[in-house]
């Protein structure tokens, strides 16, 4: 893999991993602080939702996070196929 594709793809992950922890982080901190200013007190029943809702957000990213990865091995071959396809017809 030529060096540009390879910086490429470490910006692509780069940008993935922040745009993951932007969509993880931020609700979380904003609804605790919402919770904590309001001194509000949640039940059983509600903390079960609020980490229910935190797990399939985390579901979420690993799929996004495998599809992209898989998405990057894809386009890796291909541009190792590519590459060698022009090598052999150079010949």
């Amino acid at each position: 893999m030529p060096p540009e594709s390879r910086r490429e793809t470490r910006r692509l992950r780069r940008n993935l991993i922040t745009i993951q922890v932007l969509l993880f982080l931020l609700p979380a901190v904003v609804l605790t602080y919402v919770l904590y200013s309001s001194r509000a007190v949640l039940g059983t029943a509600h903390l079960v939702v609020f980490a229910s809702t935190l797990m399939l957000v985390l579901a979420g990213l690993v799929t996004v996070r495998q599809v992209f990865d898989r998405f990057t091995a894809l386009a890796t071959v291909m541009n190792e196929a590519a590459r060698t396809v022009t090598q052999v017809r150079d010949l």
